[in-house]
Formats: C-alpha cells, sequence, structure tokens
C-alpha cells in the first residue's frame, strides 16, 4: 500500500513488535527521513486505521505545512481526509489495510544529528517556500 503525499510516495509496512528510536512500544511510526509509514502487527482492525491516518497526518504536516488560524485548520484537516480517504479507497479500502501481510522489514535505526539537521532543514525551507507560494484555489488543497 503507497500514499502520495504532495509529490513524495509513503509505502506502508506492517510490522512485528514495533518500536520507537527509544525501544518503547508504538503503534505506527511515520519516517519521515526515509518517507515510510510503519504499522505494529498487533494493532486492531479498528486501530490499524486510526493508525494510518494519524501517521500519514504528520506526513501532511511535514510536507504541506502546518496552518495557522481555525478556518486554514478545518481546510486542511478536510483536504487531508478527502485526499486520504480516496486513495485509500482507490487501493481497496480498509479490506486491503486490513489484508496487508506481515512485512519483514524493520525499522530503522536512528537518524543521526546530521540526517535529523538536514530533516529539519528541508522542512524548514520547503514550509517556508509553500508558506510564500501557496496557491488561494478552491476550498480544497487536492482542488489546486
Amino acid at each position: 500500500m503507497m500514499f502520495k503525499v504532495g509529490p513524495w510516495e509513503y509505502p506502508v509496512y506492517v510490522v512485528s513488535d514495533l518500536r520507537d528510536w527509544n525501544r518503547n512500544s508504538a503503534s505506527g511510526i511515520a519516517d519521515g527521513v526515509n518517507r515510510i509509514i510503519y504499522i505494529d502487527a498487533d494493532e486492531t482492525p479498528e486501530g490499524r486505521l486510526s493508525v494510518l491516518f494519524h501517521e500519514l497526518r504528520h506526513c501532511w504536516q511535514w510536507e504541506m505545512g502546518r496552518t495557522t488560524g481555525d478556518e486554514d485548520d478545518a481546510n486542511n484537516v478536510a483536504s487531508f481526509a478527502i485526499d486520504v480517504w480516496r486513495q485509500l479507497m482507490a487501493q481497496g479500502g480498509e479490506q486491503a489495510l486490513q489484508a496487508l501481510p506481515l512485512s519483514r522489514r524493520k525499522y530503522g535505526k536512528k537518524p543521526s544529528k546530521a540526517e535529523m539537521k538536514r530533516l529539519k532543514d528541508r522542512l524548514r525551507l520547503e514550509f517556508a517556500t509553500k508558506r510564500k507560494k501557496r496557491p488561494r484555489c478552491g476550498t480544497y488543497a487536492v482542488d489546486c
């Protein structure tokens, strides 16, 4: 399963014994460095959908930037929800999400300080650029 966020694609992997960088158990992880989403195999069917949306929201905020103000935030969340739902339905919906096989892929090691700095710099630059040049057409960003 793959989700497009801006011009980038984020594959989704279901893995067993998912742990964050501090070795704490996690339901899901959005890896912004490698642009990958991990979901723990022990998640319930309802939980898997919630975790997917939660982690994709992180990706959306990294790639599209955060909004200021209630109206912009409401429009942003609506755009996000519509976009993710359409992509999910095009790939078989919740049944396809539940049927994702267990991956042997392991969540990567903690990024180095240099990798984190590059990620933060990239996000800062992309956010600044998007805020200045963001088109104001339609109600939803997906319509632009």
